[in-house]
């Protein structure tokens, strides 16, 4: 956001909502959330969303329905990347970033669980990081078919006795989760 306020020279008030289909999960839940709304009354503004990620388009959808109903006089959309596979929604962009396979993507703004933010690029979320269980049962049994000396230790940590973790939430230092 502050890279495109930086190259705006035309006069704007800039504000700031955070709405959200999403939680603490990798796929919508297809209910919205206004999270915090903006502070300015918009009666007879011109508006220009700046979104980083428009993937099914469920809360964008939302969102200008309810700012059109609080009497916008236009409203145009602005996003850095777009999943047009993942649409379940049709959303009209004015203005497009790229177009991405559908691929859970992280950093430059972009989070999973609110990790990986601050990363200075955008890259694909390795899948063990949010595969679940099932993934998880998946990559051990890989790893014990591969070399039959590696198991879990008894706590179930996903982490094999080489010492190398396979699954769960690395901390920040982690950048092997992205790819």
């Amino acid at each position: 956001m502050a890279d495109l306020t930086r190259a705006i020279d035309t006069p704007c008030n800039v504000d700031f909502m955070v709405v959200s289909s999403y939680g603490k999960g990798t796929k919508t839940s297809g209910e919205v959330q206004i999270i915090k709304d903006i502070a300015q009354p918009i009666d007879g503004r011109d508006l220009l969303i700046v979104e980083d990620i428009l993937d099914s388009g469920v809360t964008l959808h939302y969102l200008m329905q309810i700012l059109a109903a609080r009497g916008a006089n236009s409203i145009r959309l602005c996003t850095l990347l777009s999943k047009p596979e993942r649409r379940k929604i049709q959303v009209d962009v004015d203005y497009l970033g790229f177009e991405i396979p559908d691929e859970f993507v992280v950093g430059y703004g972009l989070d999973y669980a609110e990790k990986y933010r601050n990363l200075p690029y955008i890259g694909i979320l390795k899948p063990y990081v949010y595969g679940g269980e099932e993934f998880r049962e998946e990559v051990l049994n890989r790893f014990e078919r591969q070399n039959e000396r590696l198991r879990p230790l008894p706590d179930h940590t996903g982490v094999p006795a080489g010492g190398r973790q396979l699954c769960g939430q690395p901390d920040t230092a982690d950048r092997n989760a992205v790819l």
